[in-house]
């Protein structure tokens, strides 16, 4: 039986609901308000979690981001007493299984929460979610969620396709697949689509036989061949000339090539991932990409999001590719000014976590001997946009950085913390300001996801709270 977890304020579901789980023989632990949520959340491990929006929306989406963040996750279900189709998006989006909406009677409750345990059971433990950390630092609910999807793919055979913007990793997460498969010790082949010539991307897949066109002087193994008992990797997929697509279809399919100028076919026992940082269904539509490759490729499928779209994860990152750097370079290892954090917050980040590790590198090169990285230690493009923040709001510099206040003894971590939470909430209560308390036109101006700026809302008003007192 289940362990489940309740968090909900609902007469219904304290009474009747808990009472079903119970005769059913699963363990409910029950939490009726935010004094016992984290304390219970944290004392007991559990297989899913009903979360109400009696708590608010905001709040809602805090709590489901905190379960989902957890070791070991359990699957979350989201109760709403609204029909709300931007709620519903931004929970499915932030991990959740399912977006119920109440009332919902007690019987379709427990088929769902049936169904979230055989999916959990057929899962597995979310600890093979660990090989992937490696790949990708974060700790971003849809960048966990992408990584959990990850490490389900590499327990199988099926094919892979990692989609995402130019520097979000892709490869890195289709090598980390590869490592964590019965394959690692195997071959990791890749092939760079973009760069295949289209007159030569029959013969460097599936190889050529001497004398098969002009220059052909000698037999030549193709990667497919090379990836035999290993991986193929097919990088920017979306550049595979069409008239090869069909082919390498029927390879897919059967594990079998025929060699440009060869009699006989032959075998390669490869697995396939491929990564994309084109819309593949536009170019279907388009006539640009074959859907019945396509549909082959989506066995299963990790969608990494954008570096905008996970600000929370910047610090963490910077911190991360700063030591890399220093490792690497055998250079000290350079700390970071409060100032210089916002200043990455408050960019764009169109190259993602590769734009991110080259704007480091060269504010290490920029900062020469000096052992703290500074703003104006960074790219000239950096620079303007953090320039143009502050500029706009400058009362945000002297309150994250203590321009005319005494200065606080506290450690790095802290004061750091304290800075960054202080230009969030600057940023939300001035864009819900700018567009008249509207929050659907705030979060569009702000580029944000609902859910992070739902939680952006709720940590805000827990710290006007706390002032009050």
């Amino acid at each position: 039986m289940a362990k489940v977890f309740i968090i909900d304020r609902d007469p219904e579901m304290q009474g009747g609901f808990r009472q079903s789980l119970e005769q059913a023989g699963h363990s409910v632990v029950w939490a009726s308000d935010r004094s016992t949520l984290d304390q219970a959340r944290l004392a007991h491990r559990c297989d899913v979690a009903f979360v109400g929006s009696e708590f608010g929306d905001a709040s809602s989406l805090d709590i489901l981001n905190a379960l989902r963040c957890q070791p070991s996750p359990p699957e979350v279900l989201m109760l709403s007493s609204t029909a709300d189709p931007d709620l519903a998006e931004a929970a499915l989006r932030a991990g959740a299984w399912d977006f119920v909406v109440k009332p919902c009677s007690t019987e379709r409750l427990l088929r769902l929460l049936d169904r979230a345990v055989s999916s959990r059971l057929q899962s597995g433990d979310d600890r093979v979610i660990q090989p992937m950390q490696s790949a990708l630092v974060g700790s971003d609910p849809r960048l966990m969620y992408c990584l959990r999807q990850a490490a389900l793919a590499a327990q199988s055979m099926n094919e892979v396709l990692v989609m995402g913007e130019t520097g979000t990793g892709k490869d890195l997460v289709a090598r980390a697949v590869h490592n964590a498969s019965k394959r690692k010790n195997g071959p990791f082949v890749i092939v760079d689509c973009a760069a295949l010539p289209g007159n030569l991307a029959e013969s460097l897949l599936f190889g050529h036989v001497r004398g098969a066109f002009t220059g052909a002087e000698s037999s030549q193994q193709g990667l497919v061949a090379q990836a035999n008992g290993g991986t193929l990797f097919l990088d920017e997929v979306g550049e595979l000339p069409i008239a090869v697509q069909s082919k390498f279809l029927r390879v897919l399919q059967t594990r079998r090539y025929r060699p440009v100028g060869a009699q006989r076919e032959e075998k390669s026992d490869f697995r396939l991932i491929a990564a994309t940082n084109r819309d593949l269904e536009k170019m279907t539509r388009e006539g640009g990409f074959r859907s019945d490759l396509l549909f082959r490729l989506k066995t299963v499928h990790v969608d990494l999001p954008p570096l905008r779209e996970r600000k929370g994860d910047i610090s963490a990152l910077a911190v991360h590719l700063l030591s890399r750097h220093a490792r690497e370079s055998s250079q000290q290892l350079k700390g970071a000014s409060p100032e210089f954090l916002q200043a990455l917050s408050s960019y764009g980040w169109p190259g993602n976590v590769r734009e991110l590790k080259h704007a480091l590198e060269a504010a290490c090169l920029a900062a020469g001997d000096a052992p703290t990285l500074l703003p104006h230690h960074l790219p000239f493009e950096l620079r303007v946009c953090y320039t143009r923040d502050v500029v706009g709001r400058p009362e945000l510099c002297q309150k994250c950085f203590g321009e005319n206040q005494k200065f606080e003894p506290v450690t790095w971590a802290e004061y750091r913390k304290r800075a960054v939470k202080t230009a969030e909430a600057e940023y939300v209560l001035g864009v819900l300001e700018h567009t008249g308390q509207n929050v659907k036109k705030a979060i569009s101006l702000s580029g944000l996801k609902t859910a992070r700026f739902y939680e952006l809302m709720k940590s805000v008003k827990k710290r006007k709270k706390k002032e009050k007192f």
